[in-house]
């Protein structure tokens, strides 16, 4: 072998590694919005169901709304709320309670490849393994939402 050939091939090595090294370096550096959340916010979760689309959004507004349901057994929260059409996974739900306040997020993806930039509706349900005994605000993905049914006096159902 020639100095030459040596000498590319070095090169050539040498690119490879540094751009290996240097996706590396960015992928570890990367941040996911969920990265720093409190892991406390799934284990507060004792159920979760994405019920999926209902078809186009029929609300007035986009603004999502919330009914407690309450059972002798269990609380549950149904969500309904927009979203781009065409989402079919919903999964990593997630439930900060902050006094009276509780936010509720869940990741929604696609697993065929097709969407729609019309507003959907999609519907979702959280059961809590704990949670206030007055709620007075419920915020769905830190959007304000609107609270169904005397969602804030929790009254059991027999």
């Amino acid at each position: 072998m020639n100095i030459s050939r040596i000498f590319i091939y070095s090169l050539v090595l040498a690119i490879i590694t540094g751009s290996a090294l240097l996706f590396v370096k960015l992928y570890s550096a990367y941040e996911s919005p969920y990265d720093n959340e409190d892991f406390s916010q799934q284990q507060n979760i004792k159920s979760f169901e994405f019920l999926g689309c209902s078809g186009s959004w029929s609300g007035e507004s986009l603004t999502p709304q919330v009914w407690r349901i309450g059972s002798k057994n269990k609380t549950t929260f149904l969500l309904k709320h927009p979203e781009m059409c065409g989402l079919t996974i919903g999964k990593n739900p997630r439930a900060k309670i902050d006094g009276t306040t509780i936010n509720f997020n869940y990741d929604l993806y696609n697993d065929n490849n097709s969407m729609s930039p019309c507003e959907c509706e999609y519907w979702v349900m959280f059961e809590l393994k704990s949670e206030p005994v007055k709620v007075e605000k419920i915020l769905f993905n830190w959007k304000e939402s609107q609270m169904m049914s005397g969602l804030s006096e929790y009254k059991q159902i027999e």
